[in-house]
């Protein structure tokens, strides 16, 4: 039995299939990530157009069997290209690697509607904020930690509980933070800069938030920060 669907969805990757077709892997506002065939895709006069390129958000109609794994276009449409940021090979590198991150932290057809909507808000925003690509991509790093489930809690100390002051906050080796009463004695003292950046990922919208980060040097501890919690994720 098949089924027809209707959703947004974000192209990450495609492939070559046989000589005329495509593997594409994708991000949908309702399945989660897919992987589909795109028919004829390679031909010079594919329908499909532009529409299948990396970072592309598309309306999409695939054909779906209950035994199958991989879907089949049906109808796809561009909602929003960004060809700009595409062409950029250093933002295209970080997009690239958010994409192995989306798919290695998501599973399969499962929906995660603030995932496809924080991409969205990012993407716009590398789009409109080319500069900004590293606050963007910790930013977009931290909040997809959180969503997987995978971000330790930052809102009071791993210990007691209780709220944390930004000039005197801890931090261990995997990122727990505690107040001074309850460090451990290895654990570093985190900068007063750098918790209130950290604190504003959940108070900030990603705009808010690259414009933020322009006015404090803590964006490149936070950056390490979040790709050492993306390492040990993996």
């Amino acid at each position: 039995m098949s089924t027809l669907n209707t959703t947004e969805a974000l192209i990450l990757r495609t492939y070559s299939l046989g000589e005329a077709d495509k593997i594409v892997l994708f991000l949908t506002l309702k399945s989660g990530v897919l992987r589909g065939v795109a028919k004829g895709a390679r031909r010079l006069k594919s329908r499909y157009g532009a529409s299948l390129e990396p970072f592309t958000f598309i309306n999409l109609t695939y054909r779906a069997k209950e035994d199958k794994e991989l879907v089949i276009l049906q109808q796809v449409e561009i909602q929003q290209a960004y060809f700009g940021v595409s062409s950029d090979p250093d933002a295209l590198a970080d997009w690239a690697y958010l994409g192995e991150l989306i798919v290695a932290l998501s599973p399969p057809h499962e929906p995660n509607p603030k995932l496809f909507a924080l991409a969205k808000a990012s993407m716009e925003t590398l789009a409109q904020q080319p500069n900004e690509r590293r606050a963007i991509r910790t930013y977009f790093s931290i909040w997809l930690l959180k969503l997987s489930g995978l971000l330790p809690s930052w809102s009071s100390c791993k210990l007691c509980q209780g709220g944390l002051k930004s000039a005197k906050v801890y931090f261990d080796g995997v990122y727990h933070l505690y107040c001074e009463n309850c460090r451990p004695a290895p654990a570093q003292n985190m900068s007063a800069e750098m918790y209130n950046l950290l604190t504003a990922t959940r108070t900030h919208s990603p705009p808010d938030f690259a414009r933020l980060a322009k006015t404090t040097n803590a964006l490149f501890d936070l950056d390490a920060m979040s790709q050492t919690l993306l390492g040990a994720a993996l």
